[in-house]
């Protein structure tokens, strides 16, 4: 492990990983919550990174979210930040060598507190767009770009009365080769569609129910039920639970399958990949507060035939969750971030045997680690994984040995 400063009470957050300089060797971005700032990383092919490069997003922005994505076809890496505190997103454009613009801010609205964004071509003309979970303001915000590195100003989309979405994804859920958007409205107990006519511009929300009291936080879009049609996966924090809404392939959804993910587990975060190669996809979940992750295998007839969960350690309140397959064996593999015993945890998977015991990996004393992310950053052909850790300002690269 090698660890790399992000400034002294940064408190970095999300993060994400991508070759900012097109040099073949993975860098790092992470938004940097307390400096109000974004950092990069640019990576050697040692596995070593120069001194981190920060980028203001703005007095008291305190920037949640990024994103990284070419936002003017230059076959360059641009990022996208998400600026709780002063509601706004901000675009850096990639200049060269890893060098960015000074930040281009959009707002998102009074109050708006913006807390998720996703990034797609939602009216097919080749240029990126993006679109804006609003939480503050109950609406999604749709950013049409000119394809320069430039937005239209936002459009926004009710999702209802203190709704307060967290959380937004992108599908053709109508299965008209036009973009359509769900989002995860925590407050009101449901998910929100949104049908787009193709021009960029969307329906007014229809939503499901994903249980009483459930409070979804985040969502993965997926074919579950192998019937070529998308559904949806939704973590629920309130009610400890897992909800697949089926799709039917014209816009609307069944009503939510219910699984649990033990009472009182408070589930944060969840992933989807086939575990077991029989085609279906399953997931997997962090329960937080129950110190497990819950990994659902996927049957037929829209069900869910197995839940186990697996032990992550007293105390360990895992929280982001993602799948890869670690050890190169051709069956996807799960690891965690362990906020509350400063480790990341490894489940090697085995197919239809389940996954074997956790190891377990030290991201350094009182860490406190947040997001996770996955990437070749020593071109040693092994996947490693970068995590950001909260308390100690900095974040940690855990190199894969296969």
């Amino acid at each position: 492990m090698i660890t790399c400063s992000t400034g002294i009470d940064s408190i970095p957050n999300m993060l994400a990983a991508n070759d900012f300089n097109n040099d073949g060797q993975m860098d790092i971005v992470v938004a940097n919550f307390e400096t109000n700032n974004i950092g990069i990383l640019l990576g050697y092919n040692n596995g070593s990174f120069a001194d981190m490069t920060t980028y203001s997003t703005g007095f008291e922005s305190h920037p949640y979210y990024v994103i990284t994505a070419d936002l003017n076809n230059d076959n360059r890496i641009d990022i996208i930040s998400v600026n709780f505190g002063s509601n706004t997103i901000g675009i850096f454009l990639e200049n060269s060598s890893g060098s960015f613009t000074m930040m281009i801010p959009y707002s998102t609205g009074n109050s708006s507190t913006p807390y998720a964004a996703v990034v797609g071509d939602i009216n097919h003309d080749g240029r990126l767009d993006i679109v804006v979970a609003n939480y503050g303001t109950n609406t999604i915000g749709v950013f049409l770009g000119y394809g320069d590195g430039n937005f239209q100003d936002q459009v926004t989309y009710s999702t209802g009365y203190q709704s307060f979405p967290a959380f937004v994804v992108i599908g053709d859920f109508n299965q008209d080769n036009q973009s359509d958007i769900g989002v995860a409205n925590y407050n009101a107990n449901d998910v929100g569609i949104f049908l787009g006519y193709g021009n960029g511009s969307f329906s007014s929300v229809v939503s499901y129910s994903t249980g009483e009291n459930s409070c979804p936080q985040c969502a993965v879009v997926g074919d579950f039920n192998n019937d070529k049609i998308l559904d949806i996966g939704v973590a629920n924090y309130c009610n400890s639970a897992v909800v697949v809404l089926f799709g039917v392939g014209d816009g609307t959804f069944l009503l939510g399958t219910e699984y649990s993910a033990g009472m009182g587990s408070v589930p944060w975060s969840l992933a989807a990949a086939d575990f077991n190669n029989d085609t279906r996809l399953d997931i997997a979940v962090s329960g937080t507060l129950l110190n497990t992750i819950v990994v659902l295998l996927g049957y037929e007839y829209e069900m869910f035939a197995d839940v186990t969960k697996y032990n992550t350690g007293d105390g360990s309140m895992p929280q982001s969750v993602t799948v890869a397959n670690f050890n190169n064996d051709g069956w996807s593999d799960v690891a965690v971030a362990n906020y509350g015993t400063d480790n990341v945890a490894v489940f090697l998977g085995y197919g239809t045997k389940g996954f074997d015991s956790m190891i377990t990996f030290s991201t350094g004393i009182n860490s406190a680690l947040y997001s996770l992310a996955i990437g070749h950053f020593n071109d040693d052909n092994h996947l490693d994984i970068v995590v950001t850790n909260s308390h100690t300002d900095n974040v940690a690269i855990l190199f894969g040995s296969g």
